[in-house]
């Protein structure tokens, strides 16, 4: 039997700072700020959609002019 890797759907905001490269602080402010979405499973348990993360980098996209 082949192993398959899965790629996570939602990873929580340790995790999520650590696929975007910020820290675990800028992922709750853009929480706090609403610029990330985010779904509250419990009081304690906050996961973010890798979808949600790539559309929040791909907001701030600045398109080179080349030469």
């Amino acid at each position: 039997m082949q192993k398959t890797k899965m790629t996570p759907a939602f990873l929580r905001p340790a995790d999520a700072a650590k696929y975007l490269g910020v820290s675990a602080r800028t992922i709750r402010a853009w929480q706090n700020q609403r610029v990330l979405p985010f779904s509250r499973m419990s009081k304690r348990c906050v996961l973010i959609s890798v979808a949600d993360l790539d559309a929040v980098v791909g907001k701030y996209r600045v398109e080179a002019t080349g030469q």
